[in-house]
């Protein structure tokens, strides 16, 4: 079933993709293309080519995969979402938005002064990791962390910290550059088989108690009977 059906913890929203970026039919995957769709599109879209996923995360721990490959200019991260906001806002944490941006060899997160990153690890799958803290101080606030990965070898990239707790966080992907599609990796579940037992195996406890009182009332009816008969 795992084969047949697998299951993906992010879906993306085929109305949060702008024209130029082509989802494919199981809403897990984008790629920038040249043909340009022209329907019209229910959601406010961002400039910067961004697809949502369908559902946003509040309170837990969220994780999931996106395979980039061999794309060397892609964005992904979390933002609180587009309803209400300027298309052409910058992609950074004053404005809801927390990411990872690769541009050929140098990998930025999306702040405002587009902070570079000292990283040697060029990962073919990323995984964004959202999750919740307590920060140790006098104030016990609550807090939301997004950490990004090599999926591969477990390797550090990028963590933001102290991210709000107010709002949903949705994932978005961003295909910078016609290259390799963005691709939603299915997540590794373990699936447990409910053993069905029969009658007799889930009474065997009090099958047991009633047939040993039925043989004990036995005993007294016959020692009853050779009593009398003497």
């Amino acid at each position: 079933m795992k084969d047949i059906c697998p299951y993906y913890p992010v879906i993306l929203n085929p109305n949060a993709a702008p024209p130029d970026v082509s989802v494919s039919d199981d809403l897990t995957s984008v790629t920038s293309c040249l043909r340009r769709q022209y329907e019209p599109n229910p959601l406010r879209l961002h400039r910067n080519h961004m697809v949502l996923g369908s559902v946003g995360f509040a309170d837990g721990v969220h994780t999931w995969e996106i395979e980039v490959g061999n794309s060397r200019h892609w964005s992904l991260g979390v933002c609180f979402g587009l309803e209400g906001k300027p298309t052409t806002q910058p992609l950074t944490p004053e404005n809801g938005f927390w990411g990872l941006r690769r541009d050929g060899d140098l990998y930025r997160l999306l702040t405002t002064d587009m902070s570079r990153l000292n990283s040697s690890v060029n990962p073919g799958v990323v995984r964004v990791k959202l999750e919740c803290y307590d920060e140790a101080s006098w104030e016990k606030k609550r807090w939301r962390k997004v950490t990004f990965s090599d999926a591969r070898s477990d390797s550090l990239i990028a963590q933001f910290i102290r991210v709000p707790l107010e709002n949903d966080l949705f994932p978005f992907v961003i295909p910078e550059k016609r290259s390799a599609p963005l691709r939603v990796i299915p997540a590794n579940i373990i699936l447990t088989v409910e053993q069905k037992l029969s009658f007799m195996e889930r009474h065997q406890v009090l099958i047991d108690v009633c047939f040993y009182m039925v043989l004990a009332i036995l005993v007294i009816l016959l020692w009853k009977i050779d009593k009398q008969g003497r």
